[in-house]
């Protein structure tokens, strides 16, 4: 009863919040471009080292704001995130420091739970929901001389630096759809490796990725992976460590009894339908070999 109680008297102190302010606003004719200069300022403030651009702010009853075609650049003016629409507004027994947002960066929907402390470096996503980014979107894959596609879905937490305009730590569980990859060298006589469905599990910090739990399935292959990628300054130099085991299928040999026997002889040595397999190099440069 308290409980309900307490929350009742939340959500009557922020509908009259709201509606003082709602009200204020047409009064006084709220001078529309100033308050979006100054949420640009905001973003630079809790960002130091960055440049905001919005192109218009909205305000939503009681508490909600949306910022809509919003860029944020670094001191160089890469890109680093555009959004066509950032929605935020108080979460619920807190009007300070954390707030519901949900944004449509990357081409997909996403929401979390976000929490800035003044004096702390990080920012926290709790609850963060990630519905169908397009990887490709991503200034960092954008520019890689090979694309790397896909759609990527998943929930989790992460940890973003303020000082360093990084994110330093992510967790969760994800899925990738309608991956592509091509690779400098053809493998099993395909120059791309195409992921029509791919599941695992992460765990990112210090630059170093985690992937467990990982189940890929293809028309071609199936197979399990885990291992490591290490994050480069440039991301064609990070480092790929990741093992597991493939089974082929007969789609994979639709003209080439070449390519059957050399994959029947490998099963043969393994005495196994399951092909171990090794994943190296870098992700500019990957290497793939057969072995335990």
């Amino acid at each position: 009863m308290a409980q309900k109680n307490k929350e009742s008297i939340y959500w009557i102190l922020v509908g009259l919040y709201g509606g003082i302010l709602l009200i204020a606003l047409l009064y006084l004719r709220f001078p529309v471009e100033k308050f979006r200069q100054y949420c640009e300022y905001l973003v630079e403030k809790t960002l130091p080292g960055v440049n905001c651009d919005i192109a218009r702010v909205s305000y939503d009853f009681p508490l909600g704001l949306h910022f809509m075609k919003m860029q944020i650049r670094d001191a160089d003016d890469a890109l680093l995130l555009e959004d066509s629409r950032f929605s935020m507004a108080p979460a619920w027994g807190s009007l300070t420091n954390t707030y519901a947002v949900e944004s449509q960066a990357f081409g997909g929907s996403h929401s979390a739970l976000l929490s800035v402390n003044d004096g702390e470096d990080g920012i926290a996503f709790n609850e963060l929901q990630i519905d169908n980014l397009a990887i490709e979107k991503i200034p960092a894959f954008a520019a890689m001389d090979r694309p790397i596609t896909g759609i990527l879905s998943g929930n989790g937490t992460a940890l973003l630096s303020r000082r360093e305009l990084r994110t330093t730590r992510i967790e969760g569980k994800f899925l990738l759809a309608d991956g592509s990859y091509e690779l400098s060298r053809p493998l099993f006589l395909m120059s791309n490796i195409e992921l029509p469905q791919t599941t695992f599990r992460l765990f990112f910090s210090e630059g170093v990725a985690q992937l467990s739990e990982g189940k890929l399935r293809t028309p071609k292959v199936d197979g399990d992976f885990q291992g490591s990628f290490t994050i480069a300054e440039s991301l064609v130099a990070s480092r790929l460590n990741v093992t597991g085991n493939l089974t082929p299928k007969a789609p994979l040999f639709p003209d080439s009894k070449q390519l059957q026997a050399v994959v029947s002889g490998v099963q043969r040595r393994y005495r196994s339908e399951e092909l171990p397999f090794k994943l190296g190099g870098t992700l500019g440069r990957p290497s793939f070999i057969f072995s335990k």
